[in-house]
């Protein structure tokens, strides 16, 4: 595989995942507003975990790849009229108000709902997490094609409490291909898949 480049999930940093040698890793909780455009471009590979996989769909309209990997992907975070799968923006919104006045005790809440047992340590100011959320609140990704002809592969937890796995089959049908699923929570692609095609 050629240079990869893999883009992390929110609230997620970089030492949790364990990736190819060859894979750089972008924080896309620090770098969400300052992208590396030039780095990107560079990159055959793009892989994308949730927030991540968010910002890879973008990407990959834009920017021409020879394989994109989607873990725990969606064209929208909160449901809409056109993504009828998701978090309403209610439940979204009071995440925001609860980490504006606990942060730490808000991130526990969600490495457990993620299915992390072992908290990673908060290093994100809490600026840059509300500017995620605040992103992951107003996205919803056009159908548009990807630039090139990528191979692309999709990977869910049928158990994903934070992108429900319909959001996944929905991203898979969309492009006619395969989704590979495998029983666990939000990060058990990570655990139980993704490394099985590298």
């Amino acid at each position: 595989m050629g240079k990869c480049g893999f883009l992390t999930g929110w609230a997620i940093p970089p030492s949790f995942y364990t990736l190819p040698s060859n894979c750089s890793v972008l924080d896309t909780t620090v770098h969400l507003n300052d992208l590396p455009f030039a780095e990107i471009q560079k990159w055959e590979t793009i892989i994308g975990f949730s927030l991540g996989a968010i910002v890879a769909l973008q990407l990959a309209q834009r920017y021409s790849f020879k394989k994109i990997v989607l873990i725990a992907p969606t064209f929208s975070f909160c449901a809409n009229k056109q993504q009828r799968y998701g978090i309403s923006q209610k439940i979204l919104d009071a995440m925001i108000l609860s980490l504006e006045s606990n942060t730490e005790q808000t991130l526990q809440r969600f490495y457990i709902n993620c299915g992390i047992s072992t908290f990673p340590e908060n290093i994100y100011t809490k600026e840059q997490l509300l500017a995620g959320l605040n992103y992951l609140r107003s996205i919803d990704i056009p159908r548009n094609s990807f630039a090139g002809n990528p191979e692309l592969i999709v990977l869910h937890g049928t158990n994903d409490r934070i992108i429900p796995i319909e959001s996944g089959r929905e991203v898979a049908k969309w492009y006619n291909t395969q989704i590979f699923e495998t029983t666990g929570a939000h990060i058990s692609p990570l655990t139980n898949l993704l490394m099985n095609y590298f």
